[in-house]
């Protein structure tokens, strides 16, 4: 597929609204998930979530969609893999941005390896995750639908080709 042909596929109003409601549902329902697994204690998840506050910035979100297409835009199956190569971008960066911002952790590598392996073998995102996924995608959707403009589209289709024309995709 052509990278204009994805560009217009991917870069719509309502396929952007979608993306960004996946994004930010696969780092935040990871980041439950991998909290828990570090606590192994349900309360003390939820008071470390609160703690460190990690939250998903929309130039996070270009960045990767824009390393997306660059990497996969030759793949015969860009459009099968999509779905994969989304979550996987999330939970890579809910991982570094957990890592990096516990400070409780002792000796973080171990445990990054082993999450890092389970995200990239894609059995990480257990099917209680999905579940959640489920319920959460169509309750949130709605609200980033009403804030992403066809504007805002455009705007955010013109910064992706210029990353991957000027080859300065992260």
């Amino acid at each position: 597929m052509q990278t204009n042909q994805i560009l217009d596929k991917y870069l719509s109003k309502e396929k952007l609204s979608d993306i960004i409601c996946k994004y930010q549902l696969y780092y935040q329902i990871g980041l439950g998930n991998v909290v828990l697994e570090s606590l192994q204690d349900l309360k003390e998840t939820v008071d470390k979530i609160n703690q460190l506050n990690l939250q998903v910035r929309s130039e996070v979100i270009i960045d990767s969609l824009s390393k997306i297409i660059y990497l996969y835009k030759d793949d015969a199956n860009f459009d099968l893999d999509f779905e994969y190569n989304l979550r996987y971008a999330a939970l890579i960066h809910m991982l570094n941005d957990f890592i990096t911002a516990d400070k409780d952790l002792i000796n973080p590598e171990p445990f990054k390896d082993l999450i890092q392996e389970k995200i990239l073998e894609d059995t990480f995102f257990t099917k209680t995750m999905q579940q959640q996924f489920d319920a959460d995608y169509a309750a949130i959707l709605p609200s980033i639908k009403a804030t992403i403009t066809e504007d805002i589209a455009k705007d955010v289709k013109k910064i992706i080709d210029e990353m991957l024309s000027t080859n300065s995709v992260p």
